[in-house]
């Protein structure tokens, strides 16, 4: 993290919500209260329904908790935060419009000055390896190219709160890998403050400062890792280091029941 990383950006006070059913209530995320600071990189990693995206959409400002409270950059949050962008797992491209006219879709909205914005855009798509495909279509492109063509337009307006929610879970592994390389690198080159949903340990840990571990629903967070490893990590971190921590992660899942060893 840079010098600047010293104050908390979201901030989570006593955070639980639930959801109504025909059921009843199902409650999603019980006490969570932490610190995401300024410029930092924090995966939410735990099992699947236990209400990881939930915190990230209200961290954006796009839900109201039940109880508690949701601040960004020090105020609280009752409508969605305007310096933010998020990515989802899925590309959402619209087919009509070139991967270019998908890009320049939030400086359309905002009335950005086109040109600007274009020459803006045409330097993402350089920077994610796309140069060349501007005027293609989505079609035209695997679903890894995609998917940087959506990070890309989640990059033009230039947010500082950057929400990802499970980006690379579509892709094939090797096409995966490569995408959190290149993540890695778009964040050395220009932080931000980043929250990134995954279900990937090896994932979590490539790309975070901070690693935070949820239980099963309703969650709470019942690790907060940091991660010590020097950047850019690449495809060849400390070897050593990186295994200590997949494996402190490992060893919290399977002491909350969420992993179980192989019975012989």
């Amino acid at each position: 993290m840079t010098d600047a990383a010293s104050t908390p950006f979201i901030e989570w006070r006593g955070i639980r919500h639930a959801y109504r059913s025909r059921q009843g209530e199902i409650a999603a995320l019980a006490q969570i209260d932490q610190r995401v600071l300024t410029n930092e990189f924090v995966s939410l990693l735990g099992p699947s329904g236990c209400g990881k995206t939930t915190l990230l959409l209200l961290s954006g400002g796009l839900m109201r908790p039940t109880a508690g409270s949701v601040l960004a950059n020090g105020r609280s949050l009752n409508e969605p935060y305007a310096d933010m962008s998020i990515v989802f797992q899925r590309d959402l491209l619209f087919e009509w419009r070139s991967n270019l006219g998908n890009v320049l879709l939030p400086a359309e909205i905002r009335g950005a000055d086109r040109r600007r914005a274009a020459d803006r855009a045409r330097e993402l798509f350089r920077q994610t390896g796309l140069e060349g495909f501007e005027d293609k279509w989505p079609r035209e492109l695997s679903g890894g190219m995609r998917q940087r063509v959506a990070l890309c337009r989640a990059l033009l307006p230039d947010p500082h709160l950057l929400l990802m929610d499970e980006p690379f879970g579509a892709l094939d592994a090797l096409t995966r890998r490569q995408m959190v390389v290149d993540l890695e690198q778009l964040f050395l080159r220009r932080r931000k403050t980043v929250l990134f949903v995954t279900h990937d340990v090896a994932e979590a840990v490539l790309l975070s400062d901070r690693v935070l571990l949820f239980s099963n629903r309703p969650a709470r967070i019942v690790a907060n890792i940091a991660i010590n490893l020097v950047r850019p990590r690449g495809f060849d971190p400390d070897q050593a280091a990186f295994q200590a921590y997949v494996t402190e992660i490992t060893r919290v899942f399977e002491e909350l029941g969420v992993l179980q060893q192989q019975r012989r």
